[in-house]
């Protein structure tokens, strides 16, 4: 064989033999760097009657996961969309405004901006509402049709679920024995559960002034219905406004929606001993039946009927407006950390003593209004000015200035509703400082004054 013919096989052995090197390279390479992630559904939990946690587990891959969520409905079209932040691992979400006794399909989708992998759909089915004293209203404005006169005043509890407008807030009134004059029914409903709800706009004036919105409990919308005991507030609520129980002296526990976003505390519920909220609400939370923002850092509304001595609790800086209207504790001790008092902050409590903390400066309009118990009060050291009507109502025998820097700066009316003060109420100054007292708009009026 010539010298050419071996030249030319040896070449061809050598290319069949890269070929086969880079096809068995091929072949034993192991797995792409960046495989689509991993994603399972897992069941549902925690399932309510309008709500249920869904659960599931998303696995890299080692590639790039920017989207996370769950799709769910009623049907396998799965219409609504529950994001989770893109973290793989173990994922949960909580579900929101669901019907009662309603199967719903859910499943967990990962991935990219591109494209997203798909677990398979499972379900769950929400608790049915119980049969006993349930009414489901199908259209706004309906709830009076769905009662004779005798079923609405003879009816003790009820559970209420659909969307109710004004109209049906009207004569939801009467049946909890009050009507849009302010006048008492026959009606006495004492445990009322609207979890179901969701109070809509439109309709009739629910009082003869207010009118309802959307997913709002307005003020005065239960005002003077003193036969309930028990409200349980519809899921979707988001706001409270001030005074929506005004007078609602029976009114005993106050359970509030996971939803909300504003709550103002009513006056007048003398009875009420406990406020609570689902522990995954993102603006407040309940602490022994007292309701405080998230941080507790401002403590919103005390149940008026607790009547054990209270200490404040160490986190808490300012106390919201009303917060402790009409209390019974004859004695709430404050902190030094504690550096505002809202307006009508301990309006109508029955507080016998008080010390105002040294880092409030402000005795805000109302403070103390109607205090009828409040005999002693020490204002801080760095209280600079006190607002109208802060002593209205108060009978104080004594009250005490520790500030020997400046003498308090006072409104017109700081002492509106409480001038018989300047005669029986002992006015103590710090030591020396008598006689700029003595020369003081409004506190010069006193007529006992003593030096400490």
């Amino acid at each position: 064989m010539s010298k050419r013919c071996l030249s030319f096989l040896s070449t061809v052995r050598t290319i069949t033999l890269l070929l086969l090197l880079l096809i068995l390279s091929a072949c034993n390479k192991s797995e792409p760097d960046n495989l689509p992630p991993t994603v399972t559904v897992l069941p549902a939990t925690d399932i309510s009657r309008i709500s249920a946690t869904l659960h599931g587990v998303v696995t890299s891959n080692g590639g790039d996961v920017t989207r996370i969520q769950f799709r769910y409905g009623q049907t396998q079209e799965l219409e609504h969309i529950a994001h989770v932040p893109p973290t793989p691992g173990a994922v949960s979400t909580v579900i929101d405004g669901l019907r009662h006794g309603t199967v719903y399909y859910f499943r967990l989708e990962a991935g990219d901006d591109v494209s997203l992998i798909s677990s398979e759909i499972i379900d769950f089915t929400t608790e049915r509402r119980s049969d006993t004293g349930s009414v489901w209203v199908e259209t706004p404005g309906t709830l009076e049709q769905l009662f004779t006169t005798s079923e609405a005043y003879d009816c003790d509890t009820l559970l209420l679920s659909g969307k109710l407008n004004g109209s049906d807030l009207r004569f939801l009134r009467r049946m909890l024995g009050r009507d849009t004059d302010g006048l008492p029914t026959p009606g006495h409903v004492s445990v009322l559960d609207m979890t179901d709800v969701q109070v809509i706009s439109g309709g009739e004036s629910y009082d003869g002034m207010r009118y309802a919105q959307t997913d709002t409990i307005g003020k005065g919308l239960f005002a003077g219905c003193q036969q309930l005991k028990e409200l349980t507030l519809p899921a979707s609520t988001v706001v409270i406004e001030a005074d929506a129980f005004k007078d609602c002296t029976s009114l005993k526990a106050l359970h509030l929606p996971g939803l909300i976003k504003s709550v103002e505390p009513s006056t007048g519920c003398l009875a009420l001993s406990c406020i609570d909220i689902p522990g995954n609400n993102k603006v407040y939370l309940s602490e022994n039946g007292i309701l405080f923002n998230q941080e507790m850092q401002t403590l919103v509304w005390f149940p008026p009927a607790v009547v054990d001595d209270y200490q404040i609790p160490e986190s808490v800086t300012a106390i919201g407006s009303y917060a402790f209207s009409d209390s019974q504790c004859r004695h709430i001790s404050m902190h030094g950390q504690i550096r505002r008092i809202a307006p009508f902050a301990f309006a109508g409590a029955r507080l016998e003593s008080m010390v105002i903390p040294d880092a409030v400066e402000n005795l805000e309009r109302g403070v103390f209004q109607g205090c009828t118990c409040l005999t002693s009060l020490t204002l801080g050291t760095e209280t600079l000015y006190l607002s109208d009507y802060v002593f209205e109502g108060c009978p104080l025998t004594e009250l005490h200035i520790k500030s020997a820097d400046f003498v308090p700066h006072c409104q017109p009316d700081t002492f509106g509703g409480a001038e018989t003060l300047f005669s029986t109420c002992t006015l103590f100054v710090p030591k020396g400082c008598i006689k700029q007292y003595r020369n003081a708009n409004l506190w010069s009026r006193f007529e006992k004054m003593v030096e400490e």
